[in-house]
């Protein structure tokens, strides 16, 4: 993915993967967050992010995992008739199956939801602005990814070391004797194992305030 081609989605797309993350969430500012860590993590892992395979979907998958909220009828609903996924399509993005998605839907007032997508949607378009340009983001991801090679670096590194240094105790280290047990006394060895658990956290989430519109009329209520 380039430069320009990871812009261009950027400036077609924020917008209105904001409008539907907001009407699966109910919250406006979270979905501006969360929606812009995704295209900087997007920008990140560009080698995984195909423009050309579903990338609304990947940036809107990424999104709803950081607002941390398990899939529902809310979402599997909004992803269906406001952002014009089959059922199919829901099931695999949800991870939930068919079955449940039918469910789900058969559920939904889909009138209600219809008049809510154009709502989300002119809002989104008309007043939601991301506070980072596709050029910070690019730059912002560019620093996550160095940040991340020069920790799996410095680990290798570490670890080469104390390797070393091991080696060179035992290499140095003199032998016990061998020396027989006593007649008549048992002797017994206990050994342990050593577990060692690591794990590495998702990249911070881009610093700043969010950004607020400047249109008086107040965004659409997602709360359904």
């Amino acid at each position: 993915m380039t430069e320009e081609e990871f812009d261009a989605f950027f400036a077609v797309s924020y917008s209105r993967l904001v409008g539907q993350l907001s009407a699966m969430t109910g919250d406006w500012e979270g979905a501006r967050e969360n929606v812009l860590e995704a295209f900087v993590r997007g920008w990140d892992q560009r080698g995984r992010f195909d423009l050309a395979a579903a990338p609304d979907s990947w940036i809107r998958t990424v999104a709803w995992r950081l607002a941390g909220i398990g899939a529902g009828e809310r979402q599997a609903v909004v992803l269906h008739f406001m952002c014009g996924l089959s059922v199919e399509e829901v099931a695999v993005e949800t991870g939930v199956a068919v079955g449940a998605v039918e469910a789900w839907l058969g559920n939904a007032d889909r009138d209600r939801y219809a008049a809510l997508a154009d709502e989300v949607h002119d809002f989104a378009n008309e007043h939601v602005q991301p506070r980072l340009s596709a050029r910070q983001v690019r730059e912002l991801g560019d620093r996550r990814g160095r940040k991340r090679r020069s920790v799996a670096v410095g680990g290798v590194g570490a670890l080469a070391v104390a390797g070393v240094i091991a080696v060179a105790l035992l290499a140095g280290r003199p032998s016990a004797p061998d020396v027989a047990p006593a007649a008549g006394r048992h002797t017994a060895t206990h050994g342990g194992g050593v577990t060692s658990d690591s794990a590495v956290g998702p990249g911070a989430a881009a610093s700043g305030s969010p950004a607020t519109s400047s249109d008086p009329r107040p965004a659409p209520s997602t709360g359904l």
